[in-house]
């Protein structure tokens, strides 16, 4: 058997068309030069770049103004000679007559970051060649005064400033008073990758992220009486907590057992902290590819952890930051624990990557390495599925390195789908694959049900949830309901461990599951990720035999789904009958006599809450009344 998918299509085994039209120029020139494959894994020219931060902030949560200074040490891989870098400053979708997906409100509206200085080999470009440095929106071009040749790496310091939302934002920002979600806070370099080059696209509020695998050192000062929890390992906890809390604190981390380690006491009395005035958080990160922070002076702090791999020692530490009250975040900590053992075991059989996780309760859900933004939910279910989601999140896109600028609806797709027997596990019946269908049955076929092919920056408005949750969930459903589950949980196991701390894309993951199965995957992946229609089949005629029933069924749309069949009989029994996806692989016409012994069959029904369909009004065919 050939190893991939398109490593047999354009080697012309199964023809041409789909490679021709579905996987990009950028793909293939990427193959000619050798940093990919046809074969679902890195070619032997593979790069990524990468940076290193050491990053001091000193943030005041009393009004959010945030000051910082960065040193970017970056490092060309690639085989190509750079003359300028790219740096992303999302702070300035809250400038004012900035381009924004989303309404804002006049206090969130600033006149953007204010970058005060920019030092190349202590040269400081603002004030001596400020034509080197070109803002437009969120994205700065950096002009270098050498170019950058491959294997060679550059300094960069930075200073900058601004005001942190005085009010939730999307996916950020203050929540209660002294109390805030800090993301997108720092000057970012860019992606540059074998496919696009830089990664220009322009951050307008939809659309999420794509970052290298980078390190960092933060060092984060806040006043004395605020806690910090972040991204990364917490290397100074000595110099800030007492006693007491480093006692409870170990306990935590080397026990199954879930601690309080700040709590309402301590907090009234502030005997948690060493410090009288400033308190400087230092933390350390690697193979991440972004950094967030959560601050706070009320919120209480349970912590435990857990071991995902009984063979092997290593403990995730699990976290959970709210205030007195939140629902249900009494639970938080030791529900992370489960999801971590469940996501490592069962939904993606690859350790949890990070060394710990903290959920954090701003609002809404929304991902960072090692720290996630949720919302309090007012039911257990919803408290489960949303942080089952967001530390998902920690395989696809983070490890994965997803570029989600482009493929949002591969990472989201896959981490809404994949761990549904996890939060089913955790909590039976919440969210299910039927849920998902009937919400694709709705909007199928419509002008919101845009093929996966189109760039998720593209992507607006309300139909952004049905082109990155629903339909890739309910078509990776499919393709697993046609593989077999044991071969497509092979396979995304498989994918994940080849493209750990690298940038996949849809390619690599079609080409690595064709490789776990010897069916033909080619013609279920073209219509349900890459082609516009719908699923639809319908029972088009029923003739009651001495001893058969005379059927036949038709796929009318352009999805192919199972057949699954009951013939409801006058006696009151039932029939069942069931056919693979695979008939519809060569026609859309299935005839077939049933066996219906001396039964006489009153009426046909066809489908399942299982099996998406976008007319119910035609799977129910009457033969006596």
């Amino acid at each position: 058997m050939v190893r991939v998918l398109v490593g047999i299509l354009l080697s012309g085994v199964l023809g041409w068309t789909y490679a021709q039209e579905y996987i990009p120029l950028s793909f293939q020139r990427a193959v000619k030069q050798g940093t990919r494959t046809y074969e679902g894994v890195p070619g032997a020219a593979y790069f990524q770049n990468r940076t290193a931060y050491s990053i001091e902030v000193d943030f005041n949560p009393r009004n959010g103004k945030l000051q910082g200074q960065s040193i970017i040490d970056y490092r060309n891989n690639s085989q190509d000679t750079l003359m300028w870098l790219v740096l992303r400053v999302y702070q300035n979708i809250n400038k004012t007559g900035a381009i924004r997906d989303d309404p804002v409100s006049a206090g969130v509206v600033h006149s953007g970051v204010e970058v005060l200085r920019v030092l190349l080999k202590g040269d400081d470009l603002l004030r001596n060649n400020p034509a080197a440095v070109v803002t437009k929106g969120t994205v700065v071009r950096i002009y270098l005064d050498q170019p950058l040749l491959p294997g060679q790496s550059v300094k960069l310091e930075l200073h900058w400033a601004f005001t942190v939302p005085q009010e939730p934002v999307r996916r950020y920002g203050k929540y209660h008073k002294g109390t805030y979600l800090v993301a997108l806070w720092y000057p970012q370099v860019a992606v540059y990758d074998d496919l696009d080059g830089w990664d220009e696209i322009p951050y307008t509020g939809t659309n999420e992220f794509y970052n290298d695998c980078n390190s960092f050192d933060v060092r984060i000062r806040v006043p004395a009486s605020y806690m910090v929890w972040a991204t990364g390992q917490w290397l100074n906890r000595s110099e800030i907590l007492t006693e007491e809390l480093i006692r409870q604190l170990s306990l935590a981390e080397t026990s199954d057992t879930i601690v309080s380690v700040l709590t309402p006491e301590a907090l009234h009395s502030g005997s948690w902290s060493k410090k009288h005035r400033k308190s400087v958080y230092h933390y350390q990160a690697d193979s991440v590819p972004d950094f967030a922070f959560g601050v706070s002076d009320r919120y209480l702090w349970d912590a435990g952890s857990v071991q995902p791999n009984p063979a092997s020692e290593k403990r995730v530490q699990v976290a959970a930051a709210y205030p007195a009250g939140a629902p249900n975040f009494y639970e938080v900590a030791g529900i992370a624990a489960r999801i971590i053992v469940s996501l490592s075991q069962r939904s993606y059989g690859v350790e949890y990557p990070y060394p710990g996780v903290t959920v954090f309760n701003g609002a809404d859900g929304m991902e960072y390495p090692m720290i996630v933004n949720n919302g309090a939910m007012y039911t257990h279910s919803a408290t489960v599925y949303l942080a089952m989601h967001e530390i998902a999140h920690a395989y696809f896109p983070f490890l994965t390195g997803i570029n989600e600028h482009v493929f949002s609806w591969m990472d989201e797709g896959l981490t809404t789908y994949l761990p549904l027997a996890c939060s089913d596990e955790l909590e039976t019946g919440y969210f299910s694959l039927d849920k998902l269908i009937r919400q694709y049955n709705r909007v199928a076929g419509s002008s919101e049900d845009v093929p996966l092919q189109v760039p998720s920056y593209c992507i607006k408005g309300q139909m952004y949830q049905n082109y990155s949750y629903i339909r890739p969930s309910v078509a990776f459903a499919m393709l697993e309901t046609y593989m077999g589950e044991v071969a497509f949980r092979e396979g995304v196991s498989d994918f994940i461990q080849i493209w750990q701390y690298k940038h996949a894309t849809p390619y690599d993951l079609f080409a690595t599951l064709q490789h776990h199965t010897s069916k033909d995957l080619e013609w279920v992946i073209t219509p349900w990720f890459f082609g516009s229609g719908w699923p639809d089949l319908a029972v088009r005629s029923a003739i009651q035999q001495a001893d058969s029933l005379a059927l036949t069924i038709e796929k009318l749309g352009a999805y192919p789904v199972p057949v699954l069949l009951e013939l409801y009989a006058t006696d009151g029994s039932r029939l069942p009958f069931e056919y693979p996806m695979e008939v519809w692989k060569n026609t859309n016409r299935l005839q077939v006599n049933l066996p219906a012994g001396n039964k006489t069959i009153q009426s046909v029904h066809l489908g399942s809450t299982l099996i998406p369909d976008t007319d119910l009004t035609n799977n129910r065919y009457v033969l006596l009344e």
